[in-house]
């Protein structure tokens, strides 16, 4: 009984691990920026999105980074469990989720789309490293990699968006290129 509870969390080390590190060298890149702040620099742009956000919103973003680094990961990493990591990167959806009810919809498709395309990517590893390693096997499992990394980037972004801009403006924002 012990022994599988101990390797269950074993499972979710790893993981763990490279999402603490990822978030802190996120972290340390912002301090740096605002660390030398200046007006007049490129570095303002990045800064600039983060101020005046609220504490659910700062919530909010680090859910949908969470999600997107374990998506990254879970594709990139060959030597793991992918019921632990899609396990995390559900619970980071559902974090986003409850604070951001009006995309309901919008996330869980994206979670079922995300979860089916890493499901699909580990077929076809374990199908090319155990059955056949032809080259088109390889192909095409690096091409749902890279079309994941694209999809999870596109979507980290536009849920950024979603966080940033004020629904008031998004609205305005409609009207007027009409």
């Amino acid at each position: 009984m012990i022994e599988n509870i101990l390797y269950t969390i074993t499972l979710f080390v790893k993981p763990f691990i490279v999402v603490t590190v990822a978030v802190l060298i996120i972290g340390f890149f912002l301090y740096h920026l605002s660390k030398k702040f200046d007006i007049h620099k490129k570095s303002t742009r990045y800064l600039g999105l983060l101020t005046g956000i609220n504490k659910r919103q700062i919530i909010e973003l680090s859910a949908i980074l969470i999600r997107t680094i374990l998506v990254i990961y879970a594709v990139l990493d060959y030597q793991r469990n992918i019921t632990a990591v899609l396990v995390m990167i559900i619970t980071a959806a559902t974090i986003y989720i409850i604070l951001a009810p009006t995309k309901l919809i919008f996330e869980v498709l994206n979670i079922i789309a995300q979860s089916i395309i890493i499901y699909f990517i580990e077929v076809i590893h374990n199908y090319r490293t155990v059955i056949s390693n032809e080259n088109y096997i390889l192909q095409v499992e690096i091409a749902l990699t890279i079309f994941l990394i694209l999809y999870a980037i596109y979507f980290f972004l536009k849920n950024i968006e979603d966080i940033i801009k004020p629904r008031k403006e998004r609205k305005r924002g409609r009207h007027e290129k009409r």
